[in-house]
């Protein structure tokens, strides 16, 4: 049987086990909280790498997409290998040239499909159907994933997402087939996972912490008794962390040229991320000041009050989520896996201190987390356990709405960013070209001062 005959074979299967009625839910949640991202015009980074760019105004160009990082955008000196990205930009380009809504509604199908396959993945590894269904609606609506949706350069993120999910859901019903004799299927599978994960890594570079994602979620699967984690499993890991290292040796100048000539040094970049994991563990828990551009400082010292404290503040998280591990079993091995996505954000010394589209992945582990504790409240207090998630999800999606409306035009966009991060600069300078375009050179000139 041919790849694409089986590939369709497993994922009508794997849709018709996580129920369609769930599919329909997830779908209709989505679209209807982000109806309005018709609305909202190319933003911020859209500008180089998409309106700008004239390397994705033609299909005979996608070849050179993945030999040449510089044509991910305009500017040589933006150069991402990204050739994923470009290809999707382009063919977003050849079906409605520069129609920014299409471009939208592409970001909105993608974080469909992503929320999908959250549920699918929670039912195998929990075998529990509510579970999957309210984890995925949680993770459809969560404020903090707004940004991957509505900004069309955060598709980079939304779309890595899906190729690692979808070579997470391979891998384990390739271990399941195989458990089960099935050796032709299991092998299209585990070719599926494989092809998914270098696709993934054609998306963005936090791909390369993928292997330790599959042996963080192997390890949560051998604790619940599916299968035993033997040599032979980890071997089957092997092709995986290969990738990842071709991957950094054939990219290594890009990342060389990240880390030396960098925007600061690397020990100030690794103390100031020290502050910015518990912050985005807060943004994760409490996403009610969201902006693209947050009120965050540089530590210069490892005697920074606040890098002590957010160090002990980790240290005591995962020391108590490795103490319940065995009582509140995944908890751990999902919160690792999805946390350690963020190393190279942490590691690599980036523009931007905190982005809220680097959450998507761990967004995940809170979204199973708070998937958790509703399931169980439904379980004691069927109503009132039902009523607190609606309210959760209205309130949830009031967010998105809302982030939606501030992404309608760059204007406002900034302003919501100078409100909530008044000594950040480039929100002042990005107010200052809106109103300069706009023909308001006065106000300009004070937002440029400021």
């Amino acid at each position: 049987m041919r790849l694409p005959h089986v590939a369709v074979a497993i994922i009508m299967k794997a849709i018709s086990a996580s129920a369609m009625l769930t599919v329909c839910l997830i779908t209709g949640v989505v679209w209807a909280v982000y109806s309005d991202v018709s609305k909202v015009p190319f933003q911020y980074d859209d500008i180089h790498s998409v309106v700008d760019n004239i390397h994705i105004r033609s299909l005979d160009n996608v070849p050179k997409y993945f030999v040449d990082p510089t044509l991910f955008s305009e500017d040589p000196r933006n150069a991402m290998y990204r050739p994923m990205v470009v290809t999707s930009y382009a063919l977003t380009h050849w079906i409605a040239d520069y129609d920014a809504e299409m471009y939208h509604y592409g970001n909105v199908v993608i974080h469909i499909a992503n929320a999908i396959f959250v549920a699918v993945l929670v039912q195998i590894f929990t075998r529990r159907s509510t579970l999957s269904a309210i984890t995925a609606l949680i993770f459809a609506v969560h404020p903090v994933n707004s940004e991957s949706v509505i900004y069309v350069s955060g598709r980079s993120e939304s779309l890595c997402a899906l190729f690692i999910l979808v070579s997470i859901w391979s891998y384990f019903k390739s271990e399941d087939r195989s458990r089960s004799g099935i050796n032709s299927e299991s092998l299209w599978l585990y070719l599926l996972s494989v092809g998914a994960y270098t696709a993934a890594l054609g998306t963005k570079e936090i791909a390369v912490t993928f292997p330790v994602v599959l042996l963080f979620l192997s390890m949560h699967l051998r604790n619940s008794g599916f299968f035993s984690f033997r040599k032979k499993s980890l071997s089957r890991h092997l092709p995986f962390w290969f990738l990842a290292v071709v991957y950094v040796v054939v990219n290594r100048n890009l990342i060389e040229s990240a880390v030396i000539f960098s925007v600061r040094s690397l020990d100030v970049q690794l103390l100031t991320q020290i502050k910015a994991i518990v912050y985005y563990v807060i943004l994760l828990t409490f996403p009610a000041n969201l902006s693209v551009e947050h009120q965050f400082s540089l530590s210069n010292s490892a005697l920074d009050i606040t890098v002590f404290l957010s160090f002990v503040a980790c240290s005591s998280a995962v020391f108590i989520l490795w103490q319940i591990r065995r009582f509140a079993r995944g908890v751990f091995w999902w919160w690792g896996g999805c946390m350690i996505t963020l190393v190279p954000t942490l590691v690599v010394p980036l523009n931007v201190l905190v982005n809220e589209h680097r959450l998507y992945i761990p967004s995940i582990a809170i979204s199973i987390a708070s998937a958790a504790a509703f399931s169980q409240m439904m379980r004691r207090r069927n109503v009132v356990g039902c009523v607190m998630l609606f309210c959760f999800m209205v309130v949830s999606a009031a967010f998105c709405i809302q982030r939606t409306r501030v992404w309608s035009s760059s204007e406002e966009l900034w302003r919501d960013a100078v409100a909530k991060g008044p000594y950040m600069p480039r929100p002042h300078i990005y107010v200052g070209d809106a109103l300069m375009s706009a023909g308001n050179q006065e106000q300009a000139l004070v937002a440029y001062d400021m």
